[in-house]
Order: structure tokens, then sequence, then C-alpha cells
């Protein structure tokens, strides 16, 4: 993987349950990794061909691999928040894949 593309620094945050004053679960967000990576809109044939593994896959981020990215997590990056859809570590665990959706 070429250093260099990894311009973007990017927080991957996982789902937590904590409770109200009512002793009410509720789901927070907490910050688990902090990345360097390359984020990409997709247009064209690139989201047309991502859209068959996720409906409303929008964007790619290609980073190093780093164990402990699910698909029930999310990034952000800079003022956008990314629902990721999809990981996919290439074949020597070197480098990740991670196909997200922009939430409005």
């Amino acid at each position: 993987m070429n250093a260099g593309r990894n311009r973007e620094v990017v927080t991957v945050q996982k789902r937590t349950q904590e409770q109200d004053d009512f002793g009410q679960p509720i789901d927070t967000w907490v910050d688990f990794q902090k990345l360097r990576a390359d984020v990409v809109k997709l247009s064209g044939r690139e989201l047309f061909a991502a859209q068959a593994v996720g409906a409303d896959v929008t964007t790619r981020v290609n980073t190093r691999y780093c164990p402990g990215i699910e698909a029930d997590q999310r990034i952000l990056f800079r003022d956008e928040v990314l629902d990721i859809e999809s990981v996919i570590p290439d074949r020597l665990r070197t480098t990740l894949e991670i196909l997200c959706k922009e939430v409005g």
C-alpha cells in the first residue's frame, strides 16, 4: 500500500450500551480507532459495482489492516458520518477496503 495515499485521518467508532437516569438502555458511540486512510466518493461504474455488495454504498475507505473493524461500526470523516456496510481485507491482511454509506 502506498502510504502517501493515506492522507486523511478517520475515526472508527463502535456502539456501546449505557443506561440513562431511569435505568433504560441507550446506545452511544465511543471512539475505537483513529486511522490514516484514503477516502474516495464513488461515482459511475464504481458506484454501480459497489451497490452489488451493499444497497446504499457511497464511499470507499482504504487503509492499512486493523483487526476489530466490523460492519456494525461507523466512521467519522471530517463532518460526515459513514455507516460501515462491508469490511474487505486483502489476501495477506495488509490492507482493508471498507465500503460505507453516508448517513444524512
